[in-house]
């Protein structure tokens, strides 16, 4: 409608760049959404501010640039600025701009990734904050704080394809777990993953959608106790009299009650009486390593093995009204009320979870510290591990057992099938055998066995290991090997990814057995075990073996469970 318009692009790159951002990690957030993540907060300069998924460091930098009123665009440049008639303006918008504050901040940055943190401190280094913001490589379960009434601001990964979503679930589950460890604490979290609040068991106080670039997100807000209100921990709320603690503010996460307090007290008070029960007992056994506590009270599913002056302690699926903070809380009182009741520091005591197991699963491998320590048993040392795995690399239900197996091998050749980390093998080694063979399809566990062995000077050829799966070296075994005394201990079920072939100790214990019967002496002993509690023997075994359940035996006392394993003493016709 002879009408034109004509625009002067006065900016350049879009307003979000600030400039200072020269590096990438994967999936950044723009500047601007940063800023705007921090000024919807509750964090001002005077608290701690964390971001546990920094990536290129975008959401500390903007919070340390509000903090000391850094201009947002000072280190961009705008293409007005080579216009010749804006070079007065350009004096005079800069003139008025604000100058920088130094002030005191107390924000932290870290990322499993140490690439992306080398481009987070590139980055707040362009923009003027470096001293500002700690930079640290470190993962989101590692997250600490003794600081109060903080702020975590966080834009975790969340993925744009189902696949990558669904990958992530188990570390959005672990939220809850993390955040408990911060009562005073309040959280802010960007994310596009459906069902959140679902996931967490928690509702955000409040929920604001936002826009990462063009995809769609909820910013959940989870306000805490404010640093005017008065906040008592709950250790301190229960070292007092109830009449003199005012009511105190909840945390977001996790917080616990006085039903929580009543159950520490409970479990302290039975695990104090079977110390005591068990006070002179371990030493005339020659033992370190016993069963204090194995889910004596319904309402405390734990079981808790002593190793020297460490805690073993394995949690059991229970049915509570706990949400997932609660109980991590909870968890976490449990294991302080067991270093206190043994006066021993709350890092000796490990605590692990352990579910229900169904159709072809298997415990996963719980951490890689390969932290290892030495404990004594009958004489004899052993390593195990009590962090990383579910079990500790020595079964104390069969103590008995190796017992049995030392004063029987004297001149025997023995056999350690599914050898585990050895420990039948350091016995019969103990015991005289002529020669030992350890077979394991792990070469992790013969690793371990090794090292049991060396370090009970049990070295040398007769002395066998080998890296193997049970079937496969029965049925390549030369007719003429044969052995008097074999140990059979294996698994209810296992699915290896490093072969197709999968075990099921009900299914195949009959095969493995008739194998076995072809390498045994006339009279030479099995000992079988399970701990497969609906597992039936065979009957076909009693064509090429004499059966008898030792089970009752060879159960120590120390176990309130006698249905722990099942045990055979087989032998060969």
């Amino acid at each position: 409608n002879d009408v034109a318009t004509i625009t002067l692009d006065t900016t350049g790159a879009s307003l979000h760049k600030r400039g200072y951002r020269t590096v990438f990690g994967e999936a950044p957030i723009k500047e601007t959404l940063a800023a705007a993540m921090v000024m919807l907060s509750v964090w001002d300069p005077s608290r701690p501010l964390v971001d546990p998924f920094c990536g290129s460091g975008t959401i500390a930098i903007e919070a340390a640039m509000i903090a000391r009123n850094i201009p947002p665009g000072g280190k961009r440049k705008f293409l007005f600025e080579s216009w010749p008639q804006s070079c007065d303006l350009d004096r005079q918008e800069y003139a008025l701009a604000p100058n920088s504050e130094k002030i005191e901040l107390q924000i932290s940055a870290t990322d499993v990734d140490e690439r992306v943190l080398k481009a987070a401190r590139r980055n707040a280094f362009a923009a003027g904050v470096a001293d500002d913001i700690h930079f640290q490589q470190k993962s989101f379960d590692q997250l600490r704080s003794k600081r109060q009434f903080g702020c975590i601001i966080t834009n975790p990964p969340y993925g744009e394809r189902l696949n990558e979503r669904r990958e992530l679930i188990p570390l959005y589950r672990s939220f809850p777990e993390v955040f408990q460890r911060l009562p005073t604490w309040s959280f802010f979290v960007i994310t596009n993953i459906p069902k959140f609040e679902g996931i967490v068991q928690k509702s955000a106080t409040r929920r604001r959608k936002l826009f990462n670039g063009r995809i769609e997100c909820m910013y959940y807000q989870f306000l805490g106790p404010r640093p005017d209100q008065k906040f008592q921990r709950d250790e301190e709320k229960h070292s007092i009299e109830q009449s003199e603690t005012p009511q105190a503010p909840q945390p977001v996460f996790g917080g616990l009650t006085d039903k929580d307090h009543e159950q520490a007290n409970l479990f302290s008070t039975r695990l104090q009486k079977r110390a005591k029960h068990f006070r002179r007992w371990p030493t005339k056994q020659g033992i370190t390593c016993f069963r204090l506590y194995e889910r004596d009270i319904p309402e405390l599913p734990f079981v808790v093995d002593r190793y020297e002056d460490c805690f073993h302690v394995t949690e059991y699926e229970r049915p509570h009204d706990r949400d997932p903070g609660r109980h991590a809380s909870w968890l976490q009182l449990m294991k302080k009320t067991i270093a206190k009741t043994f006066d021993t520091h709350v890092q000796n005591v490990h605590l692990k979870s352990r579910g229900r197991q169904s159709g072809p699963q298997q415990h996963e491998k719980m951490d890689h510290t390969r932290a290892r320590m030495v404990v004594n048993e009958g004489g004899l040392k052993f390593y195990v591990n009590l962090t990383d795995y579910v079990d500790t690399g020595l079964f104390l239900d069969h103590r008995q057992t190796r017992q049995m197996v030392h004063d029987e091998v004297l001149n025997k050749h023995f056999l350690n099938l599914f050898g585990y980390t050895g420990s039948f093998t350091v016995y019969a080694a103990d015991g005289g055998a002529t020669s030992t063979t350890t077979v394991d399809w792990s070469n992790t566990y013969l690793d371990w066995a090794k090292a049991n062995m060396k370090l009970n000077n049990f070295e040398g050829p007769e002395h066998g290991f080998i890296r193997a799966d049970a079937m496969d070296y029965l049925q390549n075994l030369k007719p003429q090997q044969k052995f008097d005394l074999a140990v059979v201990d294996p698994p209810t079920f296992s699915n290896s990814k490093r072969t197709d072939k999968v075990w099921d100790v009900q299914e195949k214990h009959a095969e493995l057995l008739s194998l076995l019967a072809n390498h045994m002496t006339s009279g030479a002993t099995v000992y079988f075990s399970t701990n497969f509690r609906k597992f039936k023997l065979n009957s076909l075994i009693e064509c090429e073996y004499d059966v008898r359940d030792i089970s009752k035996q060879t159960v120590p006392e120390d176990f309130r469970n006698k249905r722990i394993h099942l045990c055979w003493k087989l032998t060969r016709k």
